[in-house]
């Protein structure tokens, strides 16, 4: 019971951060008038990114749960939910740092009318802290994937430093990025 309380509680956490991120890209865009540099509309790419971070919350949560029941075929399949939802979650985060990385690009090459005006001044941060905290929840997903993978025995779940070093270490570097480079500092 409390293994599998302790494991949602952590396998949770990252979509939930993950979801903030991606809404906060799309404040960025819009503060900075920057829509038609965005790969995909902002309003659809927003809902599509928060619709997949929903379906991993669930099969993450659903693959953490079902081991209580005690059967070894829910067991093995529980494995390979749970597998799914963080694969998903870390193509998810991939393609989302792609997609910052595109839009900031083609800000600095052609700059919206608000930054040639001079109204926003350090809009470059809030694309750096974007990508950094995505690339943060990336190695996090990536060692949470090896360690499934790797199953009960494995090297990674055997030793606690992991779960302090590439999850809480992380996660808290990542709400230490949002608490100085608040994106709503934008919002006009």
């Amino acid at each position: 019971g409390p293994f599998i309380l302790q494991n949602l509680l952590i396998l949770t956490a990252t979509p939930f951060l993950a979801a903030s991120v991606y809404m906060s890209f799309g404040r960025i865009i819009t503060a900075l008038d920057a829509q038609r540099h965005s790969i995909l509309n902002i309003r659809w790419m927003t809902k599509i990114y928060v619709l997949v971070d929903f379906a991993c919350i669930v099969s993450q949560f659903i693959g953490a749960v079902i081991p209580a029941s005690g059967d070894p075929v829910a067991q093995k399949q529980s494995k390979i939910i749970l597998l799914a939802g963080l694969i998903t979650q870390l193509v998810a985060l991939l393609l989302f740092i792609f997609t910052c990385w595109h839009a900031h690009v083609r800000i600095k090459q052609n700059p919206p009318d608000i930054l040639l005006k001079g109204v926003i001044s350090k809009w470059k941060i809030h694309f750096i802290a974007l990508e950094a905290v995505t690339g943060l929840m990336i190695v996090r997903s990536l060692v949470r994937t090896i360690e499934y993978l790797q199953g009960e025995g494995g090297y990674i779940i055997m030793h606690e430093v992991f779960l302090y070093v590439f999850d809480a270490a992380l996660m808290a570097i990542v709400m230490g990025i949002f608490l100085v480079v608040y994106p709503g500092k934008l919002v006009r």
